[in-house]
């Protein structure tokens, strides 16, 4: 994949743009007990991770705050 060489700059001052309490629509879909794409991507990483055993432990993380606030069944 050919990226430009100002992309990550570009990406990085675009985000910094984002009101201070923006959220994802998988967030805020989670907050609201609304079905989620989460199992299909980040559950899926962690799922493939195991099975690859391969070390997630950014995704392991965010799973792990998501069930302690009662998030994920």
């Amino acid at each position: 994949v050919s990226v430009s060489e100002n992309c990550a700059e570009r990406t990085l001052a675009f985000v910094a743009d984002f009101p201070a309490d923006a959220t994802t629509s998988m967030h805020r879909d989670l907050e609201a007990r609304r079905p989620s794409e989460y199992e299909s991507l980040t559950g899926a990483v962690i799922r493939m991770a195991a099975v690859s055993r391969i070390s997630v432990p950014a995704h392991k993380e965010i799973e792990s705050l998501i069930r302690q606030r009662g998030l994920l069944t």
